[in-house]
């Protein structure tokens, strides 16, 4: 909880629209949405400092009778493009 509580802050919030959209409504949506999010100065955030760990995971998405689109993530040591 103490988590959520540190960085579930406004200021942390990113909210993004793509494709047709109304700007004023989408604006008024998403004020109305995230009014209630605690503000705090960022400027008290202290990074992560734990080595960052991969979870494999697979997803299956239906997006039809006919289509299914799968996606399995893996961890790839020492890649270099």
């Amino acid at each position: 909880m103490n988590y959520v509580k540190t960085n579930y802050v406004g200021a942390n919030f990113v909210v993004a629209a793509a494709g047709n959209v109304n700007a004023d409504a989408f604006l008024k949506a998403a004020e109305t949405a995230f009014s209630t999010v605690p503000q705090k100065d960022v400027s008290l955030f202290v990074p992560n400092t734990e080595k960052p760990y991969f979870t494999p995971s697979y997803v299956n998405l239906v997006v039809s009778r006919s289509i299914i689109l799968s996606i399995f993530c893996v961890k790839i040591d020492d890649y270099e493009r």
